[in-house]
């Protein structure tokens, strides 16, 4: 089983993914028409190219990072409540995905946003939305009708790297026991009245 390349359990009654810890050669899942809630279990599957969660009962994407060789995915007719967020989520992942089926979801009854342009705008790597080749042209106006969220994602992005580097840092001084220095170089200049006049320069 160790070996198994393809496993096909669409039209069962599945309702959690488990089990499947041991099939870490798999690179085709089918699990379409089951009742999965939550994308689970599936971290041990990093050679995994084409995973269909079509027609289940999911409400939000998650469980996929590991998937670093994921080419193809199908969340097609579940419950996904938010277009933004499916679609950020698909974004942090580091993976080769270029075909999406995404149709069918809550999502489109509960806003007016045009879902195809709005994953085009965010997933560069995309080729293929539910069943349709992306043509450049298209891409491109997706891009310009989304551009003040691109710009806004991308500084919300930038501020969480920096948030995360200045955790990082935090920690060290915490582990070497000189959290007491965090900011010292700021916090003895400013006791400087000649601080805001250094400051000020702009080779400062």
């Amino acid at each position: 089983m160790d070996r198994l390349e393809e496993l096909r359990l669409d039209n069962n009654i599945i309702t959690k993914i488990t089990g499947l810890e041991t099939l870490v050669n798999i690179k085709w899942l089918d699990l379409s028409f089951n009742l999965i809630e939550k994308v689970e279990g599936l971290d041990c599957l990093t050679k995994m190219t084409d995973l269909s969660l079509y027609s289940n009962r999911i409400v939000e994407l998650s469980g996929l990072d590991n998937l670093h060789e994921l080419n193809v995915l199908s969340v097609g007719s579940n419950k996904l409540q938010s277009l933004e967020e499916s679609i950020r989520y698909l974004c942090s992942l580091k993976n080769n995905l270029q075909v999406l089926r995404i149709d069918d979801n809550v999502f489109q009854k509960n806003q007016d946003k045009d879902y195809k342009k709005y994953a085009i705008s965010r997933l560069d790597r995309l080729q293929y939305i539910d069943y349709q080749l992306i043509e450049a042209s298209v891409r491109i106006k997706a891009k310009e009708d989304h551009k003040d969220e691109i710009n806004e994602a991308g500084v919300e992005g930038e501020k969480g790297k920096d948030g995360d580097e200045s955790g990082a840092i935090d920690q060290e001084l915490v582990e070497a026991k000189i959290e007491s220095t965090r900011n010292i170089f700021e916090r003895v200049m400013s006791a400087s009245e000649s601080y805001k006049c250094v400051k000020e320069l702009p080779s400062f």
